[in-house]
């Protein structure tokens, strides 16, 4: 069942509503966060019924992306409004594609769960963190046994909640929303490492029995490098080159397995999944 990332944007909208409390205003939260996730919602609707390209897929989301940037109480800093926006619009493209290739077993729940508890750790003001990751993690659950995926509708739509929560979570200290945006992980590099190599990632090889373990403990490395490392540093500049070095360095070796994949000809887990 597709479902998993509108159940978390679902969830996490009513635990928003009963945290934040604001006696002035009927609806406490952002004006724009719901109009723009249901706009990543309808984007990922549509790229996944016509099997769009990614670049299809991140113009459609730019629509939703520019709501999230501009009218959900994000801070008026162009950096991060410009970040914020990319993760969203590019982050969502990319999570469609992972979700696509892994959905039949049960991963893409899980490497979301651990991108929100990433995200959590990474930023320092947790209240809105702390509701996803209240939601995300029983929903992970749903990952065990191939019950659900993520689905195309949820994936932008979990890439723009993640995005619009590092912002929001990491005003105070800027290197944590380079580094809760890197807390993606695999949920970039996969797709990503698939692009460069011709359509075959060296993650394939992994055995479908041992994929979850092992795709999941390689994103707890990834996630643990850009929310305790990339996120803590003083300076943005220095996170950003910390999340372009690990992210960068994940993605080389998944493409250089993977063209020793498409050399040798050999079938691929994923593949083997459906």
């Amino acid at each position: 069942m597709p479902v998993v990332g509108l159940l978390l944007a679902l969830g996490t909208v009513i635990g928003l509503r009963e945290v934040i409390v604001s006696p002035s205003q009927p609806d406490p939260l952002p004006p724009g966060l719901v109009a723009g996730l249901a706009m990543l919602a309808a984007a990922g609707l549509v790229c996944g019924l016509v099997r769009a390209p990614a670049v299809v897929g991140i113009a459609l989301a730019a629509p939703g992306a520019w709501v999230i940037v501009t009218e959900a109480g994000l801070a008026e800093v162009g950096w991060v409004r410009l970040l914020v926006g990319v993760g969203a619009a590019v982050g969502g493209a990319l999570a469609a594609a992972f979700d696509r290739r892994w959905r039949t077993s049960g991963v893409p729940p899980m490497i979301l769960a651990v991108s929100v508890a990433g995200l959590y750790l990474a930023v320092p003001e947790t209240m809105h963190a702390s509701v996803v990751l209240g939601v995300a993690l029983p929903i992970a659950l749903l990952g065990l046994g191939a019950v659900a995926s993520l689905g195309s509708a949820g994936a932008y739509v979990s890439a723009g909640l993640l995005a619009w929560t590092a912002g929001i979570g990491g005003a105070a200290r800027p290197s944590s929303i380079i580094g809760g945006l890197g807390c993606l992980g695999l949920l970039a590099v996969e797709p990503l490492s698939r692009m460069l190599a011709g359509g075959r990632s060296g993650l394939e090889a992994i055995p479908r029995k041992w994929s979850m373990i092992a795709l999941a403990a390689i994103q707890v490395v990834l996630v643990a490098i850009a929310s305790r490392v990339a996120a803590v540093q003083r300076s943005a500049g220095v996170a950003a080159l910390v999340v372009f070095v690990e992210l960068g360095f994940a993605t080389a070796l998944a493409v250089g397995g993977g063209r020793v994949l498409m050399a040798r000809g050999g079938r691929s887990g994923a593949e083997v999944q459906g």
